[in-house]
C-alpha cells in the first residue's frame, strides 16, 4: 500500500510509463476508488504540462530555477519536489513561496560552520598557557561567556581575536571587530574562515551589500576551506563573478 508521501513519486512514475505492469494495475484499481488521488493525478498532469508548455515565460523560468536550485541537483526528483509543493498547497501559493527572496538569516544557518576549538595544552612551553586552555575547553562546552572571559585575559592575537569573535557570535554580540582584525592578517591561518564568518554574521544580519561584497572578497580563493560553501551561496543567491 502507498503512503502519502509515496503517492507524488507513484505519481511520476505512472505519468513517465515507468511502473510495472503489476504495479501500473495497482494504481489504476486504486484511482477507480480514491477521488483524492484522482485528483492528485490530474493536477499533477496539469501542472507539469503548464510547465512544459510556458517554460518560456519568465515567471515559470524563476519557478523552475528556483525548485532546482532547492532539489540541490538531485536530477527528476526535482519534478516530485515540485508537483508536491503545487498539489498541497496549491499552485498560485506554491509559486508565490518559491519565488519569494530567500532568507538571509535562514541562509547563514544553513551555511553557518561550527568551528572547532584548539586542543589544550596547545603551548610548547615548559608552562602551558592554562588560560588558553581554559577558554578552548569553556568554548568546547558552549560555555561562551567563560571563554570570552578567558580570551580578554590573553594578549590579542589571530588566534585570540578569532576565538573572541566566535564566542561573540554565539553569544548575539557583534563580531565584527575582532574578527575583522583576523580577515585583515593574510598570513594568518584563521583569515580565511574569519572571512567567512563575517559573510555568515553579514547574512544573519539580513545585510545583503555586505554579505555579497565579503563573498566576492573569497570566492576566487581557491583554496579557501569553505569553497564549496561558498558556490552553494552564490548558486541560491544568484551571484556571479
Amino acid at each position: 500500500m502507498w503512503n502519502d508521501r509515496d503517492d507524488i513519486e507513484v505519481i511520476e512514475a505512472y505519468v513517465e510509463d515507468r511502473l510495472n505492469m503489476a504495479d501500473k494495475a495497482a494504481f489504476e484499481l486504486r484511482l477507480d476508488s480514491d477521488a483524492a488521488l484522482a485528483e492528485l493525478l490530474s493536477n499533477y498532469r496539469h501542472t507539469r504540462r503548464e510547465i512544459v508548455e510556458h517554460h518560456e515565460d519568465e515567471r515559470v523560468k524563476r519557478l523552475l530555477n528556483a525548485v532546482e536550485q532547492r532539489a540541490n541537483g538531485a536530477g527528476a526528483a526535482w519534478w516530485r519536489w515540485a508537483a508536491a509543493a503545487i498539489l498541497l498547497i496549491g499552485i498560485g501559493a506554491a509559486t508565490w513561496w518559491l519565488l519569494q527572496p530567500i532568507s538571509l538569516p535562514a541562509l547563514a544557518e544553513e551555511f553557518a560552520v561550527e568551528e572547532t576549538p584548539l586542543p589544550v595544552f596547545m603551548s610548547a612551553s615548559e608552562n602551558p598557557n592554562v588560560i588558553l586552555d581554559e577558554a578552548m575547553q569553556a568554548y568546547g562546552m558552549g560555555d561562551f561567556a567563560t571563554s570570552l572571559d578567558r580570551l580578554a585575559q590573553l594578549p590579542a592575537s589571530d588566534t585570540t581575536l578569532f576565538f573572541t569573535g566566535l564566542a561573540q557570535m554565539k553569544l548575539g554580540h557583534d563580531p565584527s571587530t575582532a574578527l575583522g582584525h583576523v580577515a585583515e592578517q593574510q598570513d594568518s591561518p584563521f583569515h580565511s574562515k574569519a572571512q567567512y564568518q563575517l559573510l555568515i554574521q553579514a547574512l544573519r544580519n539580513d545585510n545583503s551589500a555586505l554579505a555579497h561584497r565579503l563573498w566576492s572578497d573569497q570566492i576566487s580563493d581557491e583554496a579557501h576551506p569553505y569553497h564549496d560553501r561558498l558556490d552553494a551561496i552564490a548558486a541560491r543567491l544568484e551571484w556571479k563573478h
